[in-house]
């Protein structure tokens, strides 16, 4: 979580840790309780820091990040999810063992990036 000092990021993962028994390396299976903790704590800035989040993240894996306002942190990695489901999915159809996956567009050009595959 880039988006927080170090002191403000301690004290998140330590929240979490007391009133969700997660700790700071499950925190990607426990997203519904990171945003529980935001909102308790941030209320109505949640959605700006959980933006954030989302944003460092998405840009990380190399995606190109869009920013839709009503979404908060669930719904950006539920997109995500669905993204990557899709073109499994789609791979696992054409029987495909190794395939490049689309990964960012930009200006018309698409970046992929090879992902092993059981076809």
């Amino acid at each position: 979580m880039g988006v927080f000092s170090d002191q403000v990021r301690d004290a998140i993962y330590k929240k979490l840790e007391k009133a969700c028994s997660v700790r700071s390396n499950e925190i990607a299976e426990h997203l519904d309780a990171l945003h529980q903790i935001l909102q308790d704590n941030f209320s109505g800035g949640s959605k700006v820091i959980e933006r954030s989040i989302a944003r460092r993240i998405i840009r990380k894996i190399g995606w190109e990040f869009v920013e839709i306002p009503e979404f908060g942190l669930l719904e950006y990695f539920e997109m995500v999810k669905e993204r990557f489901t899709k073109d499994l999915q789609s791979s696992a159809m054409l029987g495909v063992t190794r395939r490049k996956l689309p990964i960012r567009q930009t200006n018309g050009r698409t970046t992929y990036s090879t992902f092993g595959l059981v076809g």
